[in-house]
């Protein structure tokens, strides 16, 4: 039609779609026109996108607000089939296309208004009946927005003067309609932060509120507000209010610095539009220095990196089904040249400033540039002619962060091959950061950077080690600079170890006065020195002066071999893990490898071990250790295992309920199982006692399938079996604990034959029954016969379920709709063939299931029908 519109010259088409589309639908209009139930009919299908005759609620609805009954409501829905407007599927109806139904939306609810709209704006906001505003999107990118608000701008101004004076529901009506009523909108929020009273400025915080969440504010004001940048005319308006909002609180302060950092910046067509929003931000920022000139520089510092970029990445909603990704670059248009040269300079400007001066060398550390595409550097060459002279002229402190910083500028220089004065790199004087900048160059690369120290003496470590203090205290992309370094730092100190190691003891001395000490890789450092009795001691000299050196004592007696080791050694061990707030128990195995060597009663350490461990469980949530504690406890001091098993199983109870559990293989559990089978109740009450359903992630710490291979197999399971038939179940959801069964297994089946022989309880019945469905499909009919020879009656068969599923469908429900019917006629045929009178029941029952079953599919059939317009 549109290009009909173009050969006959019909400019008005071309520029109003709406007459295009209505002479596209001129039969359908035709049709409609002369009867006006049948056009309220169509709109109403358009509006619910399908009706369903079954629907009782939905047809008296229909009835309660249009008022068309019933039978005149089929008539007219099958008159529109017979027109084509509409097709049918089981007294299921849905308008035959899409834009045909929009058209008639459009059409009834808005152009001709047979419905009004302000009964749609009733559905929707009081009886929230429908979703207007998923509906009126289409109509709008169909029909233009000027055209669709001047239909409905008077139902619009209607709803909101009866509404404006209650806050919850004005505020939840603009969310909606803003763009419609923008000065309404505007006043609502001016007449609201009016009333705050002004915070104190001091406290205001830089930080952005939940900054690992993209464009959210919890803030329905804020949120409004921020729709303005839209509008350029009423965009500084709105920027006014949400600065007047943000003084009003610390929290909402770091709100609105969020949407200055994120819903401003560029977009997809930022370019096209010249730009506008960022210039007009700033500049409105700018008009506010004179007022408050420290605060409001603040602010442009704080924001500025996410403006001064050379490309962007956006994403953006289409038509409520898409979604748009891209990158886009950053034109060098005269309007952009100036906002860049305006911004860089203002930021140069607040460098004067000893206030401002630490935020503007923040604001360097945070800037940078994407590198995406090597060719497109003319951004970052016309911001090189700004920013070099800027360092040439003021970063000349020899500091740390100036050296840093301009040195991460001239990397970007140098990869987009862009050139520049080389002088600016004589500033980089920091002997701090050439310090740094070798270390993590060198170690980065691989290349030898010991042969520097190799010649170091007392003094020069000492200053090595002030030098590390000034990396420690200085970030580089938001951690601390001596994270990247702490790596060859912890080598330098270990070749020093080895190859000198009086000058290491007395440089060691001194790391541990620097917080960093606490970085370094000291298991690292230790394994390079030898197993000498001398060397040994003067570190446990060293270790016991500073309580920051308690894990390194540790360390130490781990490392050290037995028959260096002394029970004072191990006393003063033992006496570390005592203190209260001692956790890290890991390593307990690794103590219990040394007790042999030593000259102590074996059996009583354990025991005391043991004890400490079950105090440290009453103080501590979370404490972890390894499963070989328990396995060289039984392997080498068997009897005192055995003794002690009670206060095992109080352990192993408190490790396995921990977020991670610690025995993966079920070793020690198999273990304590031997000596006590009984155990898996205690496990199963400690885990699962507190909770009424089970599920599937209950059972992925504890691979239960393993204890099929004990020889007391039988009383284990049994205890199981018993314990977890008293859970709740949901019919037909295969049962959590059918996770334990292997499948294919003979020895598994005899088991449960066997406790279906012998159980007389319908709940212990239907569970067991639940888990052949689940696991041995092929044997239900063989456990139905044992049930009903037991003599069955209609209120346990019932509730036993002949088929299973996992509750989750992904796709078409069919398929398991399918499999469901075929267990039944299945069943049927079973209780058929056995061609006993008591069973007709059964049959009559199965019988009804199946008719049901069949019922289900067509109903999802007809839903499947349904859903695919949407």
């Amino acid at each position: 039609m549109a290009a009909i519109a173009g050969i006959n010259n019909d400019i008005e088409k071309l520029n109003k779609a709406s007459l295009i589309l209505e002479e596209y639908f001129s039969s359908a209009n035709n049709t409609l026109k002369n009867d006006l139930t049948l056009l309220k009919v169509a709109g109403i299908l358009s509006l619910f996108r399908t009706i369903d005759i079954s629907n009782v609620e939905l047809i008296d609805e229909i009835n309660k607000y249009f008022n068309i009954p019933k039978n005149e409501l089929i008539e007219k829905l099958s008159l529109l089939v017979e027109n084509e407007l509409a097709d049918e599927f089981k007294n299921t109806y849905k308008v035959a296309d899409q834009i045909l139904g929009e058209y008639i939306f459009y059409l009834i609810f808005i152009k001709e208004k047979h419905i009004s709209f302000s009964l749609l704006l009733y559905l929707y906001f009081d009886e929230h009946k429908i979703s207007l505003m998923r509906l009126l999107n289409p109509i709008i990118s169909n029909y233009g927005f000027e055209e669709i608000k001047e239909l409905i701008i008077y139902d619009l101004n209607t709803k909101w003067n009866n509404i404006k004076s209650y806050q919850d529901k004005s505020i939840r009506f603009l969310e909606s309609f803003w763009f419609y009523l923008q000065t309404e909108t505007i006043l609502y929020a001016n007449t609201f932060i009016t009333k705050l009273e002004r915070t104190n400025t001091d406290n205001l915080k830089f930080e952005l509120y939940k900054d690992n969440h993209i464009k959210s504010y919890d803030d329905k004001l804020i949120s409004l507000l921020v729709n303005f940048y839209h509008i350029p005319e009423k965009f500084e308006v709105a920027l006014e209010l949400l600065m007047k909002y943000a003084l009003s609180n610390e929290l909402v302060f770091t709100k609105v610095l969020k949407v200055f950092k994120q819903s401003f910046t560029y977009e997809r067509f930022s370019f096209e539009y010249s730009y506008k929003t960022q210039i007009q931000l700033f500049d409105f920022l700018y008009s506010k220095i004179e007022g408050n000139p420290i605060l409001y520089s603040k602010i442009i510092l704080y924001i500025s990196d996410k403006y001064l970029v050379d490309s962007y990445q956006y994403n953006e909603g289409g038509d409520g089904n898409k979604i748009y990704f891209g990158q886009m670059f950053i034109v060098l248009s005269e309007d952009h040249k100036k906002f860049r040269e305006k911004l860089l300079n203002f930021i140069f400007g607040c460098y004067k400033n000893d206030i401002l001066k630490n935020d503007v060398l923040d604001f360097f550390e945070r800037h940078h540039y994407s590198h995406l595409n090597e060719r497109e550097k003319r951004v970052v060459t016309f911001d090189k002619d700004l920013i070099i002279p800027f360092f040439m002229e003021n970063f000349k402190n020899n500091s740390f962060r100036e050296a840093s910083i301009i040195k991460k500028y001239t990397k970007t220089l140098d990869y987009s091959k862009i050139k520049y004065s080389k002088k600016v790199k004589e500033l980089i004087r920091s002997k701090e950061y050439i310090l740094w900048s070798k270390l993590d160059k060198k170690f980065d690369r691989d290349e030898d950077f010991l042969e520097d120290f190799s010649n170091y003496s007392f003094d020069d470590y000492n200053e090595f080690l002030k030098s590390l203090q000034v990396i420690s205290e200085n970030k580089y992309n938001n951690y601390s600079c001596i994270e990247s370094i702490i790596s060859p730092v912890s080598d330098i100190f270990q070749n020093l170890a080895s190859n000198d190691f009086d000058t290491f003891i007395l440089v060691l001395d001194e790391i541990f006065k620097y917080e960093y000490s606490e970085r370094l890789y000291f298991r690292k450092i230790l394994s390079s020195i030898e197993n000498d009795d001398s060397k040994i001691q003067q570190l446990k000299t060293v270790f016991k002066k500073s309580t920051k050196t308690e894990g390194l004592l540790l360390e130490l007696f781990l490392r050290t071999p037995p028959e260096l080791t002394s029970i004072d050694d191990y006393n003063c061990v033992f006496s570390l893990i005592e203190k209260i707030d001692f956790t890290n128990v890991y390593f307990l195995d690794d103590v219990l490898d040394k007790l042999e060597y030593l000259d102590i009663d074996t059996n009583k350490e354990i025991e005391k071990v043991l004890n400490l461990l079950i105090e440290k469980t009453k103080l501590h949530q979370y404490l972890n250790i390894d499963d070989r504690f328990f396995e060289i406890i039984h392997d080498k001091y068997q009897s005192t295992f055995i003794s002690s098993l009670s206060k095992i199983e109080f352990l192993y109870l408190y490790f396995d309920n921990q977020r991670r559990h610690f025995d993966y293989d079920l070793n020690v559990f198999k273990i304590i199982l031997s000596y006590n089978s009984n155990f898996i109740i205690d496990l199963l009450k400690y885990n699962f006692d507190e909770k009424d359903y089970l599920s599937r992630r209950d059972f992925d710490d504890n691979n239960f399938k393993k204890l099929w291979e004990l020889p007391n197999y039988e009383i284990i399971f049994e205890n199981m079996i018993n314990y977890f038939v008293n859970f709740k179940s949901y019919s037909h959801r295969a049962s959590e604990f059918s996770n334990v069964f292997k499948g294919n297994n003979q020895k598994e089946i005899d088991f449960l034959q066997r406790k279906l022989v012998s159980s007389n309880d319908n709940k212990m019945i239907e569970f067991i029954f639940n888990i052949v469905t689940t696991v041995y499909r092929d044997k239900m009919l063989d456990f139905l016969k044992i049930i009903l020879d037991k003599g069955c009656d209609i209120e346990l068969f019932k509730r036993l379920d002949f088929y299973t599923s996992s509750g989750v469908t992904m796709g078409s429900r069919l398929p398991n709709m399918q499999f469901e019917l075929s267990q039944y006629e299945k069943v049927k045929d079973f209780l058929v063939n056995q061609n006993n009178i008591n069973y007709y029941e059964f049959i009559e029952l199965i019988e009804r299931n199946i008719m049901y079953s069949k019922m289900s599919i067509e109903r999802e059939r007809k839903e499947e029908f349904v859903s695919e317009w949407d």
